[in-house]
């Protein structure tokens, strides 16, 4: 719950950044959110599984198979990841004439450009969910609780810089979850060694 509302704040405070740029901007963001969405359901769904595989080697008590699914789930996260986050970027273009009208040329451009910057950090995005997945299958929901929370912090943070001092635009937003989402994952992957993962 605790996790869900930072989320929801996140979502806010970035609505916030976003809002205060042209119209076309705040449209290409508009349209990006649903391959976002699609991007985080995928990530969750192989996070379910390694949530499912983990928990059962773990009420088993064998930790060998614990360690071997965590680190099969990863693996096969950061793999899906990568290969998704590629034709994310090749289909950037193709996507935003898709979902926006041909009369906003400007738009699609940033919705172009956010998603191919964006797709840059599905790797992190897929790892993410599948560790934090794996840890709630040990019954550690508290640490992915606290390493999202930083990224979410981290993100706020880029989000500011990128988009008000720097003046980057939704490209700035992209790169800010990108960059918060590849910190956030070394964070996860630093993380487990201290576990049963």
């Amino acid at each position: 719950v605790a996790l869900n509302s930072l989320q929801v704040v996140n979502t806010l405070l970035d609505r916030y950044f976003i809002g205060h740029l042209s119209e076309d901007t705040i449209a290409a963001h508009g349209g990006a959110t649903s391959i976002m969405f699609l991007m985080f359901s995928l990530a969750v769904a192989l996070a379910t599984g390694a949530t499912a595989i983990v928990s059962r080697a773990f009420g088993a008590q064998d930790e060998a198979e614990v360690r071997e699914a965590a680190d099969q789930s990863t693996k096969l996260a950061l793999a899906v990841g990568l290969v998704i986050g590629a034709g994310s970027f090749l289909l950037a273009p193709y996507a935003a004439r898709a979902i926006l009208p041909a009369s906003a040329p400007v738009a699609i451009r940033e919705m172009a450009a956010f998603c191919a910057i964006y797709s840059l950090g599905l790797p992190a995005t897929f790892a993410i969910q599948c560790l934090a997945g794996s840890l709630r299958g040990i019954g550690d929901t508290k640490s992915p609780m606290v390493i999202s929370g930083i990224q979410i912090g981290i993100h706020i943070l880029l989000n500011f810089v990128f988009i008000t001092r720097l003046g980057w635009g939704l490209s700035g937003a992209a790169a800010a979850l990108a960059i918060s989402g590849w910190m956030s994952a070394l964070g996860y992957l630093a993380y487990v060694h201290r576990t049963p993962l």
